[in-house]
């Protein structure tokens, strides 16, 4: 059985920032959010975890039947893994999760917590495997919390955590594409992406949030800016997430999602900021994907010491994910300085180092096996693109002579990223004229131009109104095999079909 990636992907980007801390004071030994707790969970949030895990042993000294240490010695565990992605530590601390539950199993079974707590560290293991591409167990670990929560939610409506949990894991799963569904069936689970988000949304309206109740808030809100991200409006998401990460000089998840999604709703020089005003330290836990983070959003904007941070991601990490990427970063940074040699060194790299998990690190593999040599004004293009700098991306794009392309490949690339920059800058005749040139220039299979192409038209026939022609164009886009960014593409057809659909 063949876990679906991107869903799982996605799952795993989401809980990373799901901080699995109680919500009410419990005067049961078992279950007690004693000081210690609330200070352990503070720091926690923030990726100070040896100081966590050292306050954690003081509590287990006093108070030896609180399970709540249990459960936050597990959530350090799952941060721990999945900051470093390391397969030989998941491995080495998985025996952990079966005597934490085992504990939690013989505490007050009349404790909201007592399923609750059972199910997140479920949710912990499973995306930690998924990260590491062990998608069967994965699959099982997520229908244990899945039903353990839906259990707990019939016992206990009014425990918020159940709800923001489950609308997370339904709105997820409500967009796994049609030919992944039966892997619903076979697991017991049911996915339904405008219900789970909105349980979510009303965790978030809920007045009158207590101290402990912050945290769990927190990571609400971090579920919602990357549902928004993926599924949703760009400007929605960034408004959103600029609202709730204003603390990201002092909290370092912050200054992750704040970079994240600034990168991703273009806004560059925003993610910029929070990737170099972020708290460092020895205190912190390691965490370089924030270097990779600083190098994608230098890049971008076409900084020369983008090379920097590139560099110290694949000397200091030690997981495999974007490892093929950021050396695909490396070479196009010095096809662009003119340098043929080291451009040719970086390619071959990211044909060499890095696991092939991510759409990012599948699209680098391919590049560096074809051979294939970008042109330098398309890539400027392309760069100042993603980081939201339309104006100079369509001047560079208006400077590219067509005759001058030397491929078939650059000259299809050229129709899409131009009809790209058309799109986001609201020029949307310009726009699908140019998506229809590249559905129209490519093959069946091969690149993920045409068929996010036929996505685009979609989405801008139904905002314009014309539903026939965006069902159209969204069906023609499944039609398509075999290309990069596959899974991500299908799963937003699916949900525009979705919302077509209501």
């Amino acid at each position: 059985m063949n876990f679906p990636k991107r869903a799982g992907r996605l799952l795993c980007i989401l809980l990373f920032f799901y901080a699995h801390f109680v919500t009410a004071t419990i005067t049961t030994n078992e279950f007690s959010f004693s000081k210690n707790c609330i200070d352990a969970q503070k720091n926690i949030s923030i990726l100070k975890l040896d100081k966590a895990r050292a306050i954690l042993i003081n509590e287990h000294k006093q108070n030896p039947q609180n399970t709540f240490t249990d459960y936050l010695d597990d959530y350090i565990d799952y941060y721990t893994l999945i900051t470093n992605q390391q397969l030989e530590e998941l491995h080495k601390l998985e025996k952990n999760k079966t005597t934490r539950i085992d504990r939690i199993k013989n505490a007050d079974q009349n404790s909201p917590y007592f399923l609750y707590t059972q199910a997140e560290i479920n949710l912990h293991w499973a995306l930690s495997r998924t990260f590491n591409q062990e998608f069967i167990t994965a699959a099982f670990e997520f229908r244990t919390a899945y039903q353990l929560l839906t259990e707990n939610s019939k016992k206990y409506p009014s425990f918020t955590p159940n709800k923001k949990s489950l609308g997370m894991l339904k709105a997820v799963l409500g967009t796994i594409p049609d030919n992944f569904k039966w892997i619903l069936n076979v697991i017991g689970m049911k996915g339904n992406f405008n219900e789970g988000l909105k349980d979510i949304k009303l965790f978030l309206d809920q007045k009158n949030v207590t101290q402990e109740q912050e945290i769990e808030k927190q990571s609400a809100e971090f579920y919602y800016t990357f549902l928004l991200l993926n599924f949703g409006e760009k400007k929605d998401c960034w408004k959103f997430c600029e609202s709730v990460t204003g603390n990201y000089e002092t909290n370092l998840l912050s200054s992750y999602l704040r970079a994240f999604a600034g990168i991703k709703c273009a806004h560059n020089d925003d993610a910029i900021i929070a990737c170099i005003h972020r708290p460092k330290g020895n205190e912190y836990t390691p965490f370089y994907m924030m270097e990779y983070f600083t190098g994608v959003a230098k890049l971008n904007k076409l900084d020369k010491d983008a090379e920097i941070y590139f560099k110290k991601f694949v000397t200091f990490y030690k997981g495999q994910n974007f490892v093929k990427d950021a050396y695909k970063r490396l070479s196009w940074y010095y096809i662009l300085e003119g340098d043929t040699l080291k451009f040719t060194t970086y390619r071959g790299l990211a044909g060499k180092y890095g696991a092939l998990n991510s759409d990012e690190d599948k699209n680098a593999q391919k590049e560096s096996a074809a051979g294939i040599y970008p042109n330098t004004g398309i890539l400027k293009a392309r760069l100042l693109f993603d980081g939201g700098y339309y104006m100079q991306a369509e001047e560079m794009m208006q400077n590219i002579k067509l005759q001058d392309l030397k491929t078939d490949y650059q000259k299809i690339e050229y129709y899409y990223r131009y009809g790209r920059i058309m799109h986001e800058s609201n020029k949307i005749a310009k726009a699908i004229e140019l998506y229809k040139r590249t559905i129209d220039e490519s093959d069946i299979s091969g690149n993920y131009f045409a068929p996010n192409s036929c996505l685009q038209l979609g989405l801008i026939y139904e905002k314009l109104g014309y539903k026939n022609l965006a069902i159209q164009y969204l069906e023609k886009a499944l039609a398509y095999k075999n290309y990069e960014y596959k899974s991500g593409i299908t799963q937003k057809v699916k949900a525009a079909l979705n919302n077509l659909e209501q």
